[in-house]
């Protein structure tokens, strides 16, 4: 059986663009009604997908990329959230015609490399992205004091994705502050360390100082270089307790 091919010579097929209309389901990036893209959808009962009055061919496609990444990408007065999902949809859509139509590998070839530029510049936009990447210098470079700055600015699940690394992070931490404050009885405050170290007690901190042969007296723990034993495994991850909006979250055991 022969793939159908589109005839649809517009961006928005006229029966989606009067429906949209009717139903005032038309995006705000749309106001233009003569420049109306085609949304994605999903087949179901009733919903042919493969009719060719609805379907854009090759040529239409490659316009309606262009249109998109070149015209409305560039707006600049509207929350980039929302040009990114609109675009985001219009593009699926895209690439269900070209399925759909079963386009030939050079076709293909025309119209998937804009894609993956859009979602690779989406994804340098992005704020998670942009704090990925300080994280990763952060760690690379010791800072570990901005490192949890930016921990603790992230959503609960980032957070649960980053505290599998905190037992070798608070291991790191430590050994760094004794090689830096390394002086006889140089003590620094359990209570700020427990701060640092991301710990939910100061028992926790307590127990991983001992963890790591160093002396606790009191309230304080002796940073040194010589005490700090390099050879023991790191902490297991107990649990950690997440805050959101300022309320017990839930706990990761």
């Amino acid at each position: 059986m022969l793939p159908v091919k589109g005839i649809c010579m517009e961006m928005c097929p006229k029966e989606e663009t009067i429906m949209r209309k009717s139903k005032k389901l038309v995006h705000q990036l749309e106001c233009d009604p003569h420049k109306m893209v085609k949304c994605f959808s999903r087949s179901a009962a009733g919903n042919l997908l493969s009719k060719p009055h609805i379907l854009r061919p090759p040529s239409v496609l490659k316009n309606t990329i262009s249109y998109l990444l070149n015209e409305i990408l560039t707006i600049t007065n509207i929350p980039f959230s929302i040009i990114y999902d609109f675009i985001d949809d219009r593009l699926n859509s895209i690439k269900q015609d070209a399925t759909i139509q079963e386009v030939s590998n050079q076709e293909w070839m025309a119209i998937l490399p804009p894609i993956i530029r859009f979602h690779a510049f989406a994804a340098y936009k992005s704020t998670l992205i942009k704090k990925a990447v300080l994280l990763s210098l952060s760690i690379m470079n010791g800072n570990f004091g901005h490192l949890f700055e930016i921990y603790n600015t992230l959503p609960a699940i980032h957070q649960c994705v980053i505290s599998v690394q905190l037992p070798m992070l608070r291991r790191n931490i430590l050994k760094s502050m004794c090689m830096g404050f390394n002086c006889k009885n140089n003590y620094f405050p359990i209570s700020i360390l427990t701060k640092i170290l991301l710990h939910n007690k100061v028992q926790e901190t307590i127990k991983e100082c001992q963890h790591y042969h160093l002396t606790v007296n009191g309230d304080k723990v002796e940073l040194s270089k010589s005490l700090f034993n390099n050879e023991v495994d790191e902490v297991k991850q107990i649990r950690i307790i997440l805050i959101v909006g300022g309320f017990n979250c839930f706990g990761i055991f």
